[in-house]
């Protein structure tokens, strides 16, 4: 996969998902804290008694307050700076989680890159040097310290490949945290298999 496919899947992540769920949550309660600041109908019924004739009349009235005074205000202006914030934190994490995909994602060619160069150059080279440095020895051409030398370099050599097969995985579950993404198929295989084959 290239960097842009994990990029795109970045919305995946769950951290980033929480804070869609939080603003949503935050944007009920702003729906609620408008609606209460509407005011409510009052409804009245009565029975009115005309003395003149003695008759009576049932009066129904509906009233509606008009909100001149303060209604609700204060928690509305609350649940909007509310929304305002998980904003702003989401762009925060979004940013940092991309930043950390970008790093990830340089650590893995990096790391694949160096494998690369030691399976394919350095330590065939390495185990060539301690190949000849053996003929040598048994001719008395070189001494024993030239062999323990080339011995080093070709163990040295593999350590630096297992580190960098190690910083391949890191960086691969790197990638996969952030994007909630499996399987993986990435050029981290094909240096360890290789390897393991010989």
């Amino acid at each position: 996969q290239d960097l842009q496919t994990y990029q795109a899947r970045l919305t995946d992540n769950p951290d980033l998902q929480r804070f869609e769920a939080v603003r949503e949550a935050r944007a009920a309660t702003l729906r609620l804290e408008k609606a209460q600041a509407i005011p409510d109908p009052t409804l009245s019924v009565g029975v009115r008694d005309f003395r003149e004739s003695r008759e009576q009349a049932m009066l129904v009235g509906i009233s509606i307050p008009i909100p001149v005074f303060d209604r609700n205000q204060g928690n509305i202006a609350r649940a909007g700076a509310d929304i305002l914030q998980v904003e702003q934190e989401a762009r925060k994490a979004r940013l940092e989680a991309e930043q950390a995909l970008h790093e990830a994602w340089q650590e893995w060619q990096s790391a694949h890159n160096e494998a690369i160069e030691l399976q394919k150059r350095i330590i065939p080279s390495a185990e060539e040097a301690l190949k000849l440095s053996r003929q040598g020895y048994e001719r008395g051409r070189f001494s024993f310290l030239e062999v323990l030398n080339a011995q080093r370099t070709l163990a040295e050599a593999q350590e630096q490949q297992v580190n960098a097969e190690q910083r391949q995985l890191n960086a691969k579950a790197t990638l996969e945290r952030l994007t909630a993404f499996r399987p993986v198929s990435a050029p981290i295989s094909s240096t360890i298999s290789t390897r393991e084959a010989k």
